[in-house]
């Protein structure tokens, strides 16, 4: 059968004969909207976190009704070797023919990107990638992706540009646990401080874009997908910031603060404001020794687990500060699988057990979002309101 097979889900009626499983609180328990329902729902999320582990994590088993749904561990980290078997496969790279000539965006923006890794051990709060991706980074070698940008290359459609030379963080290949990550159930690779034992050398995906950028027909080797300023500014990354502003950036850098209040931060999981201030400064010499006009889209979320009122009144402030505009803004929606989700319904943090304010009416959510955009009038009813709710009058 196909029972047992690692990243799979099964519902069975017995879970007698499976190998060292973990029953957590049933569907009944942790389902009321009650305290002890989301108290029950915290201990299941603890235990389901910690063994999402592909070497040591056993199977999570939950009863619903007279049956069991069986979540088996994850599948084990791809090699290199294994990851350059997979994309060196002769993929076309173009739409199925069945869409004929009709345009499809989500085409359109990655048909001239390449990836080069897969995974993340950031384990920020609010994503999920960690989970479906792993939380390890999984290489590809240099020479594949080299390969596969002169296949790229090749496509008479092909303009001279890679749109995008990177993975779920640019900044992260090559780079690795030197003791095994998986080994580490804490996950805090790099927050609140960078961890000892991470090998942040950033000479491989240095050498990638110098070889990417000078591969035949490629005017551009852009990089989109946002990178990890705290990696960036680390040991391991010299050189980065100048070579990234100099050669990769098409005019705006995405990166990703999400918040600047040191308690959101920290539930969030994201670096310090004043780390995202220095990138700020390094990025804008860089820029100018350069002889570039290059500019940043930062990424924001209001509403996050642990924000409140007065947290979005000093990000406000540092964006008027700043000077800033940003464009990228959400107001926190609670993924599923993240520990951001499991704080939001159980408003505690179920690997802490500390209790986590969180933003749930829709006014509460509407005000907290008005704050990005103090500088609109259609805004400032709400911006009103909420600078006096947080007795903030001064700012009005």
């Amino acid at each position: 059968g196909i029972d047992g097979i690692p990243g799979t889900s099964v519902v069975r009626k017995s879970i007698a004969e499976v190998d060292k499983i973990l029953e957590v609180p049933t569907w009944e328990e942790v389902s009321p909207m009650t305290d002890a329902g989301r108290e029950r729902f915290a201990w299941m999320f603890r235990k389901y976190h910690l063994n999402c582990d592909p070497n040591f994590g056993r199977p999570v088993a939950q009863k619903h009704g007279d049956r069991y749904v069986i979540v088996y561990p994850p599948t084990p980290t791809l090699t290199t070797q294994q990851m350059d078997e997979i994309y060196g496969l002769p993929f076309t790279r173009h739409p199925h023919p069945s869409y004929g000539e009709e345009r499809i965006p989500c085409y359109e923006m990655i048909k001239d990107s390449i990836t080069t890794h897969r995974g993340c051990y950031a384990d920020c709060s609010f994503c999920a990638i960690t989970y479906h991706q792993g939380v390890m980074v999984s290489s590809r070698s240099q020479a594949n992706v080299l390969k596969e940008i002169e296949d790229m290359t090749s496509d008479p459609a092909f303009r001279g540009t890679i749109s995008d030379l990177g993975g779920p963080t640019a900044n992260m290949f090559g780079t690795h646990c030197k003791i095994g990550r998986y080994r580490c159930h804490a996950r805090n690779c790099l927050t609140p401080t960078i961890c000892e034992h991470l090998n942040t050398d950033h000479t491989e995906v240095l050498d990638l874009m110098d070889k990417a950028r000078k591969m035949p027909k490629v005017k551009h080797a852009f990089i989109q997908s946002g990178i990890r300023f705290d990696l960036a500014l680390s040991d391991g990354g010299k050189d980065y910031i100048d070579k990234l502003t100099r050669y990769h950036v098409s005019g705006r850098l995405k990166i990703a603060p999400e918040h600047t209040s040191p308690e959101v931060l920290h539930h969030m999981k994201k670096p310090s404001a004043d780390m995202y201030k220095d990138f700020l400064k390094q990025y804008a010499k860089a820029s100018c020794d350069a002889g570039k006009d290059q500019y940043t889209v930062q990424y924001f979320i209001s509403g996050h687990p642990g924000c409140k009122l007065e947290h979005m009144v000093e990000l406000a402030e540092f964006i008027k500060e700043e000077h800033l505009s940003p464009e990228q803004v959400q107001d926190f929606y609670p993924a599923p699988l993240t520990l951001g989700m499991a704080m939001w319904h159980c408003q505690s943090n179920p690997l802490t057990r500390e209790y986590v304010y969180c933003a749930k009416t829709p006014r509460e959510k509407r005000l907290q979002r008005a704050l990005f955009f103090f500088r609109d009038q259609d805004y400032w009813p709400d911006v009103r309101e909420a600078l006096r709710e947080a007795k903030r009058e001064d700012l009005i």
